[in-house]
């Protein structure tokens, strides 16, 4: 995404005003399904004009862009129409919210010298000293955990959030898959089972195995906690059916798998993730070979 053309570039110097504070907004936006999200915060001077803080951020990659500028009051009102025209789906929230989301991104990736950070870096002690620290997920603020977490997670519920337009990005990078991908592929090709519902039953096992090999706790956590802030988007959005099913399937993301069943989300999220990839693979090849091509992805 492109940041908005910057004006007044100077270094902006954030005083203790009182007036600014009151009228400071920030506003994120939805998460994609590599874990970056924009952010918009907005501090009014009493002097006229106003520092404007906004970019993208991703809770493991860092500060993908990041500006921050003093503008007339004209100017700041410009760019934030700009913003939100081009990211329709920003929702209000608490500054301490947003700077939570922004030291996660920072601390991601240290105390690195690009242009974003040093741009944080200017914004940051002002932003650390008016922010308290989160002691909960946002989105717990309104709705209740125990709510969220009576009864197993239904694929009835996996599959309407997964339905919704801010959740059609969510997958699983192509590297990761690979291993399985290729492991399907041999399981397709090889000639030793005696039915296909023998080889269909190997390849749901293959399936069923990989699913601890590419959710370790981490990436579970990771998924979690993404999870949980898509759910603050869709409550703040007047969803607050899928900010329910959201915190649900987060909640589910803490719970051990049986050896037998495996987490509904994680196995949508498999198979989605798979169908993408065998419809782009087979776009990109000419006619002659899609018939013989199943799952091997080059």
């Amino acid at each position: 995404m492109m940041l908005p053309e910057e004006e007044d570039t100077a270094a902006p110097v954030l005083k203790l005003e009182k007036a600014a504070e009151s009228d400071t907004v920030a506003y994120l936006g939805p998460i994609d399904g590599t874990g970056s999200r924009p952010v918009f915060i907005s501090v009014p001077q009493t002097t006229g004009g106003g520092d404007v803080a906004l970019g993208v951020v991703n809770d493991e990659l860092g500060l993908i862009e990041f500006a921050f500028t003093r503008h007339s009051k004209k100017r700041a009102k410009e760019i934030k129409e700009i913003f939100f025209s081009k990211l329709p789906n920003m929702v209000d929230t608490t500054l301490s919210h947003a700077a939570d989301v922004l030291e996660r991104a920072y601390q991601a990736k240290g105390t690195g010298v690009s242009d974003s950070a040093r741009a944080y870096l200017q914004f940051r002690p002002w932003l650390l000293e008016r922010s308290s620290r989160m002691q909960r997920p946002a989105v717990y603020d309104f709705l209740s955990p125990d709510a969220t977490s009576s009864g197993p997670l239904t694929e009835a519920q996996v599959q309407r959030l997964f339905e919704h337009g801010l959740m059609a990005s969510w997958m699983i990078d192509l590297k990761s898959l690979r291993p399985l991908i290729e492991e399907m592929g041999k399981a397709e090709e090889s000639r030793l089972f005696i039915s296909e519902g023998q080889r269909l039953e190997h390849i749901q096992r293959i399936k069923h195995d990989a699913l601890s090999k590419l959710f370790s706790e981490d990436r579970r956590q990771a998924l979690k906690y993404r999870l949980e802030e898509m759910a603050y988007v869709f409550l703040k959005s007047n969803e607050e059916g899928l900010a329910r099913a959201c915190s649900a399937v987060a909640f589910s993301l803490s719970q051990k798998d049986s050896l037998v069943s495996v987490n509904p989300f994680l196995k949508t999220l498999v198979d989605r993730s798979l169908a993408y990839y065998l419809k782009s693979s087979k776009k990109s090849e000419s006619p002659s070979h899609q018939e013989s091509q199943r799952l091997i992805i080059t």
